[in-house]
C-alpha cells in the first residue's frame, strides 16, 4: 500500500468509511487535534516522566487514539464505539488529581507554565490537550444525536486537569519553582 494517495492535493480526504470530505470537515480537524494531542503525549514520554505519570500518559495516547477512530466514524451508519471503560478512565485520573495535589504546595495564584523539561512538556500538553476539547465541543454542536460525547467530553476535561497538576507535580518533585504570575504587583502598579 502507498502512503501516498494524492487524495488530499486538493484539500480532501477519505474517513473509513470510503466518504471523500474536505481537510476542514469537522471530523477531519478533531482527529488532527486529537493526533496533534497524542504526539505531544508522546514527546512527554520521550523526555522521561516519573513512572506515576508515565502510565497515565500511555494509556491516554491508547484513549486518544480510540477516539480519533470514534469521530471519524460519526455521521456514518452502523454502530459507533468510544473506548471501553473511558468512565473507569475518569475516575482513574481524579484518583490521580488528589493525591498529586496533596503532595503540591496550596495554589493562591496563576502560574506561568514552565519549569524542568518534564514539567513544561507537561503544561504544552495541557493546552494542546484543551484545543482537542475545543473541536469535541465544536463536534457535538455539529452530531448532537451522537450520545457519547457524554463521557468523551469528560474524559478530555480530566485529561486537561490532571496535565495542571503532573505538570506541577513534576516541577516540585525536581525542585523547579513555579513562576507565579504577579497579578498583584500588576494591579498595584496600575
Amino acid at each position: 500500500m502507498s502512503l501516498y494517495t494524492r487524495i488530499g492535493d486538493g484539500g480532501e480526504t477519505r474517513l473509513p468509511g470510503g466518504d471523500k470530505v474536505g481537510k476542514t470537515d469537522a471530523r477531519i480537524r478533531t482527529c488532527g487535534e486529537l493526533d496533534e494531542f497524542s504526539a505531544v503525549v508522546g514527546v512527554a514520554l520521550a523526555v522521561g516522566q516519573d513512572e506515576r505519570l508515565a502510565d497515565v500518559l500511555a494509556t491516554s495516547q491508547s484513549i486518544l487514539f480510540e477516539i480519533g477512530a470514534w469521530v471519524a466514524a460519526i455521521g456514518m451508519p452502523g454502530p459507533r464505539r468510544i473506548p471501553q471503560g473511558l468512565a473507569s478512565e475518569i475516575e482513574r485520573l481524579e484518583r490521580e488529581i488528589d493525591e498529586l495535589q496533596a503532595e503540591l504546595p496550596e495554589l493562591r495564584n496563576f502560574i506561568l507554565p514552565g519549569g524542568c523539561q518534564a514539567g513544561a512538556i507537561l503544561h504544552l500538553a495541557r493546552t494542546v490537550c484543551r484545543g482537542a476539547e475545543r473541536t469535541l465541543v465544536e463536534l457535538r454542536e455539529a452530531y448532537l444525536d451522537a450520545t457519547e460525547f457524554e463521557t468523551v467530553l469528560p474524559w478530555i476535561n480530566r485529561m486537561g486537569d490532571w496535565l495542571f497538576a503532573a505538570a506541577r507535580w513534576a516541577n516540585h518533585k525536581a525542585g523547579s519553582p513555579e513562576t507565579l504570575w504577579p497579578l498583584q504587583a500588576r494591579s498595584a502598579s496600575e
